[in-house]
């Protein structure tokens, strides 16, 4: 598998077309993503695409594929929290249960930190629902639709690597 930093790899990504998502087909379509929804949780998403970076690279045998059953995995997590039932969804496949379990961990270790701040009060289930739907999305639109793509894992990087939430403001300001 070609290293992030080759690139040939780099420069084949910038000509691929995206994929037409077709709404019809799209998962969790009933959930509305809007722009304002993004700009007001700005921070959550930071936290969230750095935190599926960081469990992604941390198996480097992780392709896109994994990282879409771990979303479908987070998500299915989430809507049964927002019902009120407590049951974490894990996939079979073995990388895409360690990102699932390694960002659900990040996730936990936020809000509890945000919680034993005065003051201020972690986001809300339907709030992390909707960034990691947000994900989901983006993942399906980058996918270029091979057994081993990592467009996906890419955009990851490009936009989380090297980067922690200490550094950007990130957790502690969360609303």
């Amino acid at each position: 598998m070609c290293p992030f930093s080759c690139e040939y790899l780099r420069e084949a990504r910038k000509h691929e077309p995206l994929a037409e998502l077709n709404w019809e087909s799209l998962p969790n379509r009933e959930v509305e993503i809007s722009r304002q929804f993004l700009d007001q949780n700005a921070l959550l998403g930071q936290f969230l695409g750095e935190s599926l970076w960081l469990a992604a690279s941390a198996q480097p045998e992780a392709v896109d594929l994994d990282l879409r059953e771990a979303l479908d995995a987070l998500i299915r997590t989430y809507r049964t929290l927002q019902s009120g039932l407590v049951y974490e969804t894990r996939p079979a496949n073995r990388y895409a249960a360690a990102i699932a379990s390694s960002v659900r961990e990040r996730i936990v270790l936020l809000e509890q930190r945000l919680r034993d701040e005065a003051g201020v009060s972690p986001p809300r289930d339907s709030q992390i629902l909707g960034m990691l739907i947000f994900f989901q999305r983006t993942e399906l639109q980058v996918n270029n639709g091979r057994k081993r793509s990592r467009a996906f894992l890419d955009v990851l990087r490009q936009n989380h690597e090297g980067m922690t939430a200490a550094e950007e403001g990130g957790p502690a300001n969360l609303p």
